[in-house]
Formats: structure tokens, C-alpha cells, sequence
């Protein structure tokens, strides 16, 4: 199935800062297809490239619509102003300054969603962050299946995440995401928070 301009908007709407070979997977399309897509809308103003790397990975460019494409984008998804645009979409200069800060577990995200993608065959993922909340984002695979990432990042404190660990657990279950997947920063991390799950699952 055929990605049309409207869905292309709508996923870079929805997924700020994403790689072409993320994007290409959570989309279920082909890497040279979307890349060629992405180097069109760049070279139309439309969306914005940004380089970012980690210690471990190596550096990647990711997209994000730019000015000129949220109006685009605010056009193409039927939205009455711009402004209504990014107030349903994480677009706001607020949310780009959150994500921006967070780049490294936006990445992660991205990463992790693209991995669990079949990455083929027009099967789409989709992924939505939260500012607010138990979590950081949902992930919801092409089959339905949706999961909960909570990310423990350097700063966040282990007691800040384990109070959110059980505000999960007390959750209604018919209204959290199937699964809960929780990124930890190292193997020593790992296991305490696995030891936490384990006593207070």
C-alpha cells in the first residue's frame, strides 16, 4: 500500500526528530522510497534536518517540519489554523524544546519502535510521546498491540522511577498499553529495577 502525502505529513507530524531509516521501518516502507520522500519535502522547505549522536551510536540525521511545512502539514490534515495544528500535534515550540532536551530518548524511542516494526508490506507502527504522565510515549505496533515505555534516564532519580513504576501497576488495566517496557541506562540499573518489578509486580 501505496504511503500517501497526507500519511507522510501525519507521521512526521506525530514523530519529530526521526531518522529515514526509523521512519522507513515503523512505516513498513522501503528506506530508499522515504529517504527520497524526505530529500523532496528538505528540499521544499518543508521539513528541517538536525544531526544529533551519542557516545555509543553514530551520528544520524533526523527531520522535523519546519515553519513552512506545519502549515503545510496544518493544510493537508484538514486543521482550520496552524495553531490548531500544533495544539493536536507534539509541534508547539514547547514540545520541540522538551524533545529537543530529551533528544537521546527520543532517539531511543525511535529506535526501539522501529525494531519491534516489521518494517515491511505497508504495516504501520505508530508512535505518540507524552509531556506529562506515567509515560514517556506508547508505541502501537501495525497488529494492535500497543506498549508503555517508561525511560530511566541519568537524571531522572531511582526512587522518582519506581514511584512511577507503581502508579503504572495501580493502573486501570483495561487502560494502560498490554505492556510495559522500561529503558534502563545500564546492566546495574537493569537489574535493581528488575529486582523492584519482581517484589512489587
Amino acid at each position: 500500500m501505496s504511503l500517501s502525502d497526507r500519511q507522510l505529513l501525519d507521521a512526521l507530524s506525530r514523530m519529530p526528530f526521526v531518522a529515514s531509516t526509523e521512519l522507513a521501518h515503523i512505516l513498513g516502507e522501503p528506506h530508499a522510497t522515504v529517504h527520497r520522500w524526505l530529500s523532496e519535502l528538505l528540499d521544499d522547505g518543508i521539513v528541517g534536518k538536525a544531526t544529533h549522536s551519542t557516545v555509543h551510536l553514530p551520528s544520524s540525521g533526523r527531520y522535523c517540519l519546519t515553519t513552512k511545512g506545519i502549515r503545510e502539514a496544518a493544510d493537508f490534515l484538514d486543521f482550520d489554523t496552524p495553531s490548531d495544528f500544533v495544539r493536536a500535534y507534539p509541534m508547539s515550540r514547547e514540545w520541540l524544546t522538551l524533545l529537543i532536551r530529551r533528544m537521546d530518548a527520543v532517539a531511543s524511542v525511535y529506535r526501539l519502535a522501529a525494531a519491534m516494526s516489521p518494517g515491511t508490506d505497508g504495516c504501520r507502527s505508530r508512535v505518540e510521546f507524552h509531556r506529562r504522565g506515567r509515560f514517556d510515549a506508547t508505541i502501537t505496533l501495525h497488529d494492535g498491540r500497543d506498549f508503555g515505555i517508561v525511560r530511566q534516564g541519568l537524571a531522572l532519580r531511582r526512587r522518582s522511577l519506581y514511584d512511577r513504576l507503581r502508579a503504572i501497576a495501580r493502573y486501570d488495566y483495561e487502560r494502560r498499553p498490554g505492556t510495559v517496557l522500561i529503558l534502563v541506562p545500564s546492566a546495574w540499573e537493569l537489574r535493581r529495577t528488575g529486582r523492584f518489578c519482581i517484589v512489587n509486580g
